[in-house]
């Protein structure tokens, strides 16, 4: 797999924050610019075949879950995008384990 797998996340996350500076649709809160600096940081760590790299990108979700069920006046449904972030970053752990693994080995 491709490095650049490991920061999809920071890289969409990313995306989203640059249009809406672009836009002027709102100020970005600090927290949003340090779980952009977590999942960076993250990817870094996952490239480098670190396994619990991924607990940050696992509380990141999970903050994002309980920031959607909570607030009852989001846009959009942060709970589903928390539970692909748990999801994603447990599925990176893993192969960055088995990677790790296989380059142990051989």
């Amino acid at each position: 797999m491709k490095k650049i797998f490991y920061f999809l996340p920071a890289i969409v996350f990313g995306l989203v924050y640059l249009l809406l500076i672009v836009e002027n649709a709102g100020s970005i809160e600090p927290h949003g610019w340090f779980i952009l600096a977590l999942m960076i940081v993250s990817g870094i760590l996952l490239a480098k075949n670190k396994w619990w790299a991924a607990i940050p990108g696992v509380c990141i979700g999970i903050f994002f879950i309980y920031s959607g069920l909570t607030n009852e006046y989001m846009i959009l449904p942060e709970w589903q995008t928390g539970i692909a972030l748990v999801l994603y970053n447990i599925g990176c752990g893993v192969f960055a384990t088995s990677n790790k693994n296989e380059n142990e080995k051989g």
